[in-house]
């Protein structure tokens, strides 16, 4: 199993065949309008100093896809960060959590982190990984992923899938195109989905409208967005480690410990409104003015299993036990996002400048009211008590002691600027920004104003080949320290990320490329410190040492014949934290951050069978401590997923496709995720086997 890891490689479908039901990661999908792509400029994902992996609509289109777990598993440089069923998803990149102020973001626009982001409406995702801001706004370490709404067009195309476990989906997609003749374009979509997972008593619903809209008048180009989205279900709470050092057994546990009477599902309401305005003013001249107003509303409702009522408090007791808390909260979190940039081109002798300059200000605000996290304390002073080898025997609800908690404001205000030069083969990249960063609360320590630079150097020695150089700087916010902690609740102060990065990639033919990425990046590291007198016995929760990420990327693909195409792709990562003072953190790899992760893709077209093609997914995820000092860990772990697609013509349709789903073919058990979140060491067990049959019908 040492071999296959080391394969690397982007999916391209098979050139003449119908697209296979795995459909992985593509490069080449359409490029998204400069203002919208992550990098925030005219220049290309083929040309740009960064790493960037862009993951198309076939890629969205396989059946049982609408998470965004799914879709972003396709990148072995993202894991999973507390992506649990029922909950808002999130994710680390690169060994970095991204960032729920900036790291997410709908055609380039920053949308809270806490949003369910629906895929129904999305042509395509992009994975900027890294600093590497280019135009695009200040990003977490890790980097950013932006989701590209399908833009108007002349689409009539209905979509519907049937899982195994009784779960069902169907999606509409309507549109006509901006034409001479029809100055006004539109693109609907609507969504209807039944969700149906492993676990039990975890059925839920949600349902998605979004509306596109492009226009030309009076030489400007605009482009408006508006989506709401209603999502219910009762959320699946993570596991933790018995006695604090040894893993439940994944295939014996159940799956939902948050199975009680009094707990309702979690509701989270996603509403999004944006306008985009371009003019060119001359062949070298251009200027884009946006808007976007997004809100999360969340009626957040958990039976929370957290800790033991014996030492070690913060962790399950060894037989299994927890203390139960009943959670809930109304939580508001708004993000208003507008910015302003000009672009001009200029030759000077012979080198061609292309400038850049721009504004932006995104504010975030928090609320979080009618909170409460209560349990039931017996005279010894023990709290209610669950097992997670029986989580459906009812308990009495404890009494809610509600309470409003201040508005958390944040603002991150820039001005930037940028200067692309071009002599022959070679491109230089030159950018600063400067950053205005207030917070309310206030961190302990602020140091508002940053400066960001960013330098880079590409040549493209020839057609479909680009090497890259480049340095960068970055900022984000400090961390809120645990409940776990002496301080918990205070705001640490921001942190800077600085990063280097070496990638070359070349391109023989469209069944035939190789890429491949070296980093290196360091943050300050951000613990609690073991030994202290909180009512877990830690200490306080601060920064000290470094965050140091050494890593390599790389990505192919090959046609095998006329009928085989091969591909993968692969993450190494060296995540180490250096010089914190702590002899049980130092020199440790990050808690949930693998130090080998890949994919390999079989997509066989089968002869003499038209439009039926087979394919294969192989996922591999090596080892992962559960604990940030390394006392326990989760064994690494292979799934395999396959899938069947029949493409053809059906009476009135364009194009019709019949597609079978199976994911994790074998029915492998394995803990997917072991990270640290919302004050916990957590584990979330994978999926067992499941299926999905879709149906396609295109009428042009």
């Amino acid at each position: 199993m040492r071999l296959f890891p080391l394969l690397a490689a982007v999916a391209l479908p098979v050139t003449g065949h119908s697209q296979t039901s795995l459909a992985p990661v593509l490069v080449t999908a359409p490029r998204a309008p400069a203002g919208m792509s992550v990098l925030g400029t005219a220049v290309s994902p083929d040309e740009a100093p960064a790493a960037v992996t862009v993951i198309d609509r076939q890629a969205l289109q396989v059946p049982g896809t609408h998470s965004l777990a799914g879709a972003l598993a396709r990148d072995p440089a993202i894991g999973e960060s507390y992506a649990t069923t029922g909950y808002y998803e999130n994710f680390n990149l690169r060994g970095f959590l991204l960032d729920l102020g900036s790291s997410y973001r709908i055609n380039g626009f920053v949308v809270p982190g806490e949003l369910h982001i629906a895929l129904d409406n999305k042509e395509a995702i992009e994975v900027l990984k890294g600093v590497s801001t280019l135009a695009g706004g200040m990003v977490g370490a890790g980097g950013a992923v932006n989701f590209l709404a399908k833009r108007p067009a002349d689409v009539r195309s209905v979509r519907i899938e049937w899982g195994s476990r009784g779960g069902s989906y169907v999606g509409v997609d309507l549109g006509a195109a901006v034409s001479d003749t029809r100055p006004v374009g539109i693109r609907v979509n609507l969504a209807h989905e039944e969700m149906r997972p492993a676990a039990p008593r975890a059925q839920g619903h949600r349902d998605l409208a979004s509306l596109a809209l492009d226009a030309r008048i009076g030489g400007w180009d605009l482009m408006g967005d508006a989506e709401h989205g209603r999502r219910a279900q009762p959320a699946v709470p993570g596991f933790q480690l018995l006695g604090g050092t040894v893993l439940p057994d994944a295939a014996d546990v159940s799956a939902n410990i948050n199975q009680q009477p009094w707990s309702r599902p979690v509701r989270n309401e996603a509403t999004l409104l944006a306008l985009r305005a371009n003019r060119s003013f001359n062949a070298t001249s251009r200027i884009e003015l946006g808007v976007s107003d997004t809100r999360a509303r969340i009626d957040d409702s958990l039976a929370f299993p957290f800790g033991c009522n014996g030492a070690p408090y913060q962790y399950f007791c060894a037989d299994g036990g927890y203390v139960l808390y009943d959670y809930r909260a109304f939580e508001l979190r708004r993000t208003q996002h507008w910015k302003a940039i000009w672009s001009g081109e200029a030759e000077i002798s012979t080198v061609r400048h292309a400038f850049t300059l721009g504004a932006e200000r995104i504010a975030r605000k928090v609320e979080q009211n009618q909170l409460y996290s209560t349990t039931i304390y017996d005279d010894a002073g023990r709290g209610l008590s669950g097992n997670l080898y029986a989580p459906w025997v009812p308990l009495p609800a404890p009494d809610p002691a509600p309470a409003d908690l201040p508005t958390r404001t944040t603002t991150k205000s820039a001005v930037f600027v940028a200067d692309r030069v071009t002599l022959g083969d070679w491109r230089l990249h030159l950018g600063l920004r400067m950053v205005r960063i207030e917070q309310r609360p206030a961190a302990t320590v602020q140091r508002p104003q940053h400066a960001l630079p960013q330098a880079a150097l590409v040549w493209l020695p020839r057609a479909g080949e680009r090497w890259w150089l480049g340095a960068a700087r970055g900022v984000e916010f400090g961390s809120e320290a645990p409940l776990v902690a002496q301080n918990a609740g205070e705001m640490l102060p921001a942190r800077r990320t600085t990063q280097i990065e070496l990638g070359w990639t070349r391109q023989w033919s469209v069944q035939q490329s190789l890429s491949v990425v070296l980093f290196q990046m360091r943050r300050p590291y951000e613990f609690t410190d073991p030994i202290g007198s909180s009512w877990a016995g830690l200490g306080s929760y601060r920064q000290a040492g470094w965050q140091r990420h050494v890593g390599a990327e790389a990505e192919g693909k090959s046609l095998v014949g006329r009928h085989l195409q091969l591909s993968g792709n692969i993450a190494l990562l060296r995540a180490r934290a250096i010089g914190t003072g702590v002899a049980d953190y130092e020199n440790v790899q990050m808690q949930n951050v693998p130090r080998v992760r890949s994919n390999v893709f079989a997509s066989y077209a089968i002869p003499g069978a038209r439009d039926v093609a087979v394919d294969f997914r192989w996922l591999h995820v090596g080892a992962r401590n559960a604990r940030r000092d390394a006392l326990a860990s989760a064994p690494g772990y292979d799934r395999i997923d396959a899938g069947v697609t029949w493409a053809f013509q059906a009476s009135g349709a364009r194009r019709t496709k019949l597609m079978l789903g199976v994911q994790n073919l074998t029915n492998r058990r394995y803990w997917r995720d072991v990270g640290e979140a919302y004050s916990a060491d957590l584990l979330f067990p994978g999926a067992p086997r499941s299926m999905t049959l879709g149906l396609l019908v295109e009428a042009w």
